[in-house]
């Protein structure tokens, strides 16, 4: 008799990484760990993971212009560092939107 495949389980997912995580194809790259699995998200979680990041991203970029009075003489390192932290924040954040949209859509 067939299995039903119901929805995945993150802790038995967890549970089965950790339990192989020095086997040769998991340490390697074969599996990567469950909370660093992209995939693993439903499309409303990507969803809410992009409003997340992005407030985050829109929270940095207005601590940078409140700083750059400060900063315009002495831009230094630490104002380079974030501006680019917080350009990788936006970019997470289209990232987890596009994914949201993929998997509504093949939902559909």
């Amino acid at each position: 008799m067939r299995k039903r495949k119901g929805p995945p389980d993150p802790f038995a997912d967890y549970i089965e990484w950790s339990n192989n995580r020095y086997n040769p194809g998991h340490y390697l790259g074969g599996n990567i760990p469950p909370y660093l699995r992209k995939s693993s998200l439903g499309p409303r979680a990507s969803h809410r993971m992009g409003v997340s990041l992005a407030i985050s991203a829109i929270l940095g970029f207005a601590v940078l212009l409140t700083a750059l009075p400060w900063s315009q003489r002495d831009f230094g390192l630490s104002m380079v560092v974030s501006v680019v932290s917080v350009v990788l924040v936006g970019g997470a954040a289209v990232a987890m939107f596009r994914n949201s949209r993929r998997k509504s859509q093949r939902q559909s």
